[in-house]
């Protein structure tokens, strides 16, 4: 990120790394440290972005910034790795990246077609709707627990389930 960029770059939360982004920082007019945020105020932050950047070096299970950024309608910036592609590829919620040339591309293209935004914005709020709300994951889970518990005959629980889905 430099300054004049495209978009400033807004780092919300702590970490064992903040020392290391500040020093990185320093300097930059364009890179603000938000510090920790309640959840209000990040989704007030996820809907006003333009993106998400989610520049990992690593790879990560699932990552929770992900799926914030979904349910708000946030697109996502993402560096091809770990579970990255096969969550933004087929919901069209963002856009990948492998090298700082196309991180700076995406960052530009983002910045400068609100059309697009807003297709991957909507994209990614219904893949969010669609595969991770809390209904729909908790619809998932009690499933695999009654069929968990029919396959070893725990009547009981499903009777209990049952019972809790009538009320």
């Amino acid at each position: 990120f430099t300054d004049g960029g495209p978009a400033e770059l807004w780092i919300a939360g702590e970490g064992t790394y903040e020392s290391v982004l500040r020093k990185a920082a320093d300097g930059r007019r364009c890179v603000r440290f938000l510090g920790r945020q309640a959840e209000p105020a990040l989704r007030w932050l996820y809907r006003r972005a333009c993106a998400v950047l989610a520049p990992s070096i690593c790879y990560e299970v699932f990552p929770m910034v992900l799926l914030e950024a979904f349910r708000e309608g946030t697109p996502v910036i993402a560096r091809r790795l770990g579970p990255y592609p096969e969550i933004i590829e087929p919901s069209g919620g963002g856009i990948l990246f492998e090298s700082p040339a196309e991180l700076a591309g995406a960052l530009h293209r983002l910045a400068g077609d609100a059309a697009l935004r807003s297709q991957l914005g909507q994209a990614a709020q219904h893949a969010f709707r669609r595969l991770w709300s809390e209904e729909v994951v908790l619809q998932r889970y009690l499933g695999l627990v009654a069929s968990i518990a029919e396959c070893r005959g725990l009547n009981r629980v499903l009777g209990r389930m049952q019972a809790a889905a009538v009320r």
